[in-house]
């Protein structure tokens, strides 16, 4: 967490933001949310969280959509291509 907090608060350091929005599975941990905050208070920056209900991992959301295409009949190979 610290790491994460650090970079967050050193990109807007470089880029001269003010204020910082934080999203994703992380931003509902409790932990992280205290750090955040008391971190970016210090280098004045604002920082805002969706509320707790709202942070979604992303991993979860593509499980989700998986399961209902599946769940509709739609199936696909292994076989990945970036293009």
């Amino acid at each position: 967490m610290r790491v994460l907090v650090g970079k967050s608060l050193q990109a807007c350091r470089r880029k001269r933001m003010k204020s910082l929005v934080v999203g994703g599975g992380v931003a509902a941990n409790n932990y992280f949310r205290l750090r955040m905050e008391e971190e970016a208070k210090k280098s004045g920056v604002r920082v805002w969280f969706p509320a707790k209900g709202l942070n979604l991992d992303n991993a979860a959301m593509v499980a989700g959509l998986g399961y209902q295409l599946f769940r509709k009949g739609q199936r696909d190979n292994y076989y990945l291509s970036p293009a």
